[in-house]
């Protein structure tokens, strides 16, 4: 049941042509997004791409969930190599959920980035990227294997002592994998999780009340530390929004 302290998740969307008018664009959201975050006891708002009144629409809200996608960051905010061939750019996209990420954390607003989110955390806090894992190596694993994200593909292992790793409460879990790139180590975050082949699977940003970015899709609940995540994710909102009710004064 919806109640005045219910915090409101904004979910970031992505854009495909409508169903029925395939010439008008629309934003998109997969229903799970919405699905886990209401079982996790919040509602959810699709927010749209509007880069002068992120400020505004964050507002609104009392956590920010980036979601992922499959298309790329913009190579030249990482150093990137600039028109990689098969590279998928959604400059609208991408400029937008910085913007609302920028806002989010400038009011210490919880966050959560999934997939091309941690991505995007990641850079904004001074990483580069591994542009295509299979260039990594024959060590490196698939992580774009699995037919569907309901699917675990890996394990990843928590590093000992990090936040998020007590709040999945378990050393490793298995997860999903839809991603050809990943973010390099950078001193702006600490690696909270790591694929068996290295590669960093999930990030927390220091100086925040929570903001955590995920490699994996938790809102497809593979693991209990899927269901975990979003849990605290949505407790992190709750505790955002009590001083901004009106009756928190009396």
């Amino acid at each position: 049941m919806l109640t005045t302290d219910t915090p409101v998740i904004g979910i970031t969307a992505d854009t495909a042509a409508h169903p029925e008018e395939r010439d008008e664009p629309a934003y998109m959201v997969r229903r799970n997004y919405v699905d886990a975050l209401s079982v996790a006891g919040a509602r959810a708002v699709i927010l749209p791409y509007d880069v002068e009144r992120a400020e505004d629409t964050v507002a609104m809200i009392d956590g920010l969930l980036v979601t992922g996608g499959r298309f790329d960051l913009p190579p030249d905010w990482y150093g990137g190599q600039p028109g990689r061939e098969n590279a998928v750019l959604k400059q609208d996209r991408s400029l937008a959920e910085r913007a609302l990420i920028e806002a989010a954390l400038k009011r210490d607003m919880p966050v959560l980035g999934v997939c091309n989110g941690m991505q995007l955390l990641g850079v904004m806090h001074g990483a580069s990227m591994i542009e295509h894992i299979p260039d990594e190596g024959p060590h490196a694993l698939d992580h774009m294997a699995a037919d569907t994200p309901a699917q675990g593909q890996h394990a990843v292992i928590f590093t000992p002592g990090c936040a998020l790793g007590a709040i999945a409460g378990v050393a490793s879990a298995r997860v999903n994998s839809v991603h050809h790139q990943a973010v390099r180590s950078a001193p702006g975050f600490r690696i909270a999780a790591v694929a068996p082949d290295g590669i960093i699977e999930a990030i927390e940003i220091p100086g925040y009340r929570f903001c955590y970015g995920l490699q994996w899709h938790p809102e497809y609940g593979v693991s209990s530390a899927d269901g975990a995540i979003l849990q605290a994710f949505v407790e992190a909102a709750r505790l955002y929004r009590q001083p901004r009710m009106p009756d928190s004064a009396s």
